[in-house]
């Protein structure tokens, strides 16, 4: 147990006890610590006793369990599909009070009525898109647009390297994962997770996207492809055998229904795991075409270089090398046209990275961050 909730559970901290707790806190204009992560409920969300915050070089500490309800920013409507930020703010009405005013917002940059100076976004979460509906043995089973998703809560010590928006984070797989198809903002010229954003693919627009384009733009937001042995496990409560309601390409990420009627929906919120399009997977094979072995060495040998395999001239604006063989980069969970075949393990191994089409689009994670406070 930290000295901190030793104090708070005391009979009495004394002035001078609190006098040096705030200072040591408010010395460091990074400081934020607490023993557990926040704890999420359908439309609550509980702030644990003991949490430590510096605010505007200010220190604070939760001295009690607080639970912070969605209804102070709106109805569910309003809230489907988005973030929410959890804040620490500085007391309005009594400066000298230990607690910080714990607010949640839409507003990622600082919550009605406070300034960057005088709040800290200390964490958040992503509230569920679409109804779930009742489906035995998922995670989600009962929850409605609007609910806080469990794998989506961060804060300051539990979050991805990439920005949080849009991820859950996998316990199996150790790591956080899109809940979305990749969308693009032209604002920021960057891959996004977001809920009804048209999906990026081989034929999108304004930018368009091939195997190979999809692993250079995700690594600029410090994001990789997954691989097919951790698209099995991150996908499971997705309908298997099945693709989305209609057959056909939906356009925008999020909410979709598959053919048995049952939500495309990952046990940890992941939207259009399987049935709707194709993702590119990080995954590579080699192919060696007319080549010859020598039986006396360990390597194949005879066969030329080929461009063909990771340079496109419809996606790429230059060719930035050559290949010896043929790359090819799998493709997981099928798409809106595959039927049956769909599902978690579903997987085409025959296409180069280069290909470009528009039912395959890829899905983006993120390792968790090393946080030093």
């Amino acid at each position: 147990m930290s000295i901190t909730r030793r104090l708070l559970m005391s009979s009495a901290i004394s002035p001078g006890e609190l006098r040096n707790l705030r200072a040591i806190i408010g010395y460091t204009p990074r400081w934020y610590a607490r023993e557990d992560l926040f704890e999420p409920h359908k439309t609550t969300i509980v702030i644990p006793a003991a949490t430590e915050i510096n605010v505007g070089g200010n220190g604070y500490v939760v001295s009690q369990d607080t639970t912070l309800d969605l209804s102070t920013i709106g109805t569910a409507a309003n809230r489907a599909g988005k973030d929410v930020y959890i804040y620490a703010c500085q007391p309005t009405s009594n400066i000298n009070n230990l607690d910080p005013t714990l607010v949640l917002s839409l507003d990622p940059t600082a919550p009605a009525g406070y300034t960057e100076h005088t709040s800290r976004k200390i964490g958040g979460f992503h509230c569920l898109c679409a109804d779930v509906g009742v489906i035995e043995g998922h995670d989600l089973s009962g929850y409605v647009a609007g609910d806080i998703l469990p794998a989506s809560v961060w804060d300051l010590l539990h979050l991805p390297k990439s920005d949080p928006e849009g991820m859950v984070y996998s316990t199996e797989y150790g790591q956080w994962v899109d809940i979305y198809l990749p969308s693009w903002d032209e604002t920021t010229g960057k891959l996004v997770s977001k809920y009804n954003g048209v999906i990026c693919d081989g034929s999108s627009s304004p930018m368009k996207f091939n195997g190979e384009e999809f692993v250079e733009y995700f690594g600029k937001v410090t994001k990789h492809l997954l691989p097919r042995s951790a698209f099995m496990v991150v996908m499971k409560g997705t309908p298997e055998q099945v693709s989305i309601q209609g057959a056909a390409d939906p356009n925008t990420t999020g909410g979709h229904v598959a053919n048995n009627g049952q939500r495309i929906l990952s046990n940890d919120g992941i939207e259009d795991c399987t049935g709707v399009l194709w993702q590119w997977g990080e995954d590579t094979y080699e192919n060696y075409p007319n080549s010859s072995w020598n039986t006396n060495n360990y390597y194949l040998n005879d066969y030329s270089w080929q461009a063909k395999s990771i340079y496109n001239a419809t996606y790429d604006d230059t060719n930035r090398g050559s290949c010896v063989g043929l790359l090819r980069r799998v493709l997981l969970g099928a798409s809106w046209s595959e039927g049956l075949y769909c599902g978690s393990r579903a997987a085409d191994c025959r296409l180069f990275s280069a290909f470009g089409y528009d039912s395959c689009s890829a899905r983006g994670a993120s390792e968790p961050r090393a946080v030093n406070l």
